[in-house]
């Protein structure tokens, strides 16, 4: 716990990229199933987990589901998902997608934003707790352009 910092300094660099192993940890810790069921690694509101993540990489950007990336496109997008930056030089940028249709108990739109909101947060942690015991730089970010990343991953908000 006292490893566990944020950082801004990345060097974008194909020597520095994560390993597939690296990688792979990361996800299944950051929203993996761990049981025979929809469950998680994390925990969720209602266990609605609302999110679809994206994995933004030098090679491309991929949709993570169940232990899996699925390529969405073949190009190097990191640089749209944030403002700052930093955010083009670091490695891998994780992006959550909350869906307010996942979310069932939610009696009003903005109950089920604060929901996912909420959820974001044991996502975050579980990725900089991981990033800390392996020595690995990382930072959660908020600010970032929606149309952006909706536009690369062709969604609609």
């Amino acid at each position: 716990m006292s490893n566990r910092k944020s950082q801004r300094d990345f060097v974008d660099s194909e020597e520095t990229d994560l390993s597939l192993e690296q990688l792979s940890q990361l996800l299944w810790l950051a929203y993996g199933p761990n049981r025979d069921n929809k469950y998680k690694t994390v925990p969720s509101a209602c266990a609605d987990f609302p999110f679809d993540v994206y994995v933004f990489l030098r090679k491309g950007v991929y949709k993570y589901t169940y232990n899996q990336l699925e390529l969405i496109t073949a190009r190097d997008w990191r640089a749209i998902t944030g403002t700052q930056d930093f955010v083009a030089k670091a490695n891998v940028n994780i992006v959550l997608v909350g869906d307010k249709d996942k979310e069932t108990q939610g009696p009003t739109e903005a109950y089920k934003k604060m929901m996912i909101d909420w959820d974001s947060g044991f996502v975050a942690q579980n990725m900089a707790l991981y990033c800390a015991d392996q020595n690995l730089k990382c930072v959660p970010r908020a600010m970032f352009v929606e149309s952006g990343i909706l536009g690369v991953l062709q969604l609609s908000s």
